[in-house]
């Protein structure tokens, strides 16, 4: 039975298979941008032909969009699909999750929409930014869809692995001397990298944290464990619904 972070122990290979998972299915993502790229070679030789300049056309623009959608989409579902069987005990409602990641990613690329129109506007090498932006976005409601379905006790615990990991990505991209000139190779890796990151430090969280479990027996992180004021409050709440029945 599952019963983080009692039970079971992670293990160091729990580590290794999640982040390669993470890592793999990015690649997907990667995969499809690298199909978009293929296919855009004929749209911008036509858009250029007609145009009779290097203007950047709209359909073009919308094509970047829709790519950069599918490319997200893609590496989110395969992604917490590996993600939901390398620990099917404690993820068990694996469509569930994928229906409303799908939904989510809809309603992220509806409101980052004009963004991309904004920065298409200035320069069109800025468009791997926003693509990096949602990105980010889609990864953290990924992540907290599925520990929320699987009613973990922990969700803050994910969400301080995900702050963790957020900054890492930014700082290797920084360390990557990111800039107009590297923000193609970005669009590439941002997605394998982030995924990868994400399934890292959840993992490593994880294990960290039930090694603070063993030595101090106190489960900190529980959504169920209060502080200050607010200990004993729950109890209270439960005995006073009991002598109002």
């Amino acid at each position: 039975m599952y019963n983080y972070p009692i039970s079971p122990k992670i293990p160091l290979s729990s580590l290794i298979f999640r982040t390669l998972a993470g890592i793999i299915g990015g690649g997907f993502g990667s995969i499809v941008i690298l199909i978009g790229v293929l296919l855009s070679g004929s749209l911008v030789q036509s858009v250029i032909g007609e145009t009779g300049g290097e203007v950047v056309h709209p359909l073009f623009i919308f094509f970047v969009i829709a790519i950069g959608f599918i490319a997200i989409l893609v590496a989110d579902l395969v992604t917490v699909t590996f993600l939901t069987y390398l620990n099917r005990e404690k993820y068990q409602r694996l469509f569930s999750s994928l229906v409303q990641i799908f939904v989510m990613n809809i309603v992220i690329a509806v409101f980052t929409f004009p963004l991309y129109l904004l920065v298409s506007s200035q320069n069109m090498e800025n468009i791997a930014y926003i693509i990096g932006l949602q990105v980010m976005l889609s990864i953290i409601f990924s992540v907290i869809t599925m520990e929320t379905l699987a009613k973990s006790k922990h969700i803050i615990l994910t969400l301080y692995s995900s702050i963790i990991a957020v900054i890492t990505t930014i700082m290797i991209a920084l360390a990557m001397g990111v800039g107009i000139e590297t923000s193609s190779a970005l669009a590439f890796l941002i997605i394998p990298l982030t995924w990868g990151l994400f399934a890292f430090w959840g993992s490593a969280g994880e294990m960290i944290y039930q090694w603070i479990y063993s030595v101090y027996g106190e489960d900190f992180l529980s959504n169920e464990t209060s502080f200050g004021e607010d200990y004993g409050t729950k109890e209270k709440e439960e005995e006073g619904g009991k002598d109002e029945e």
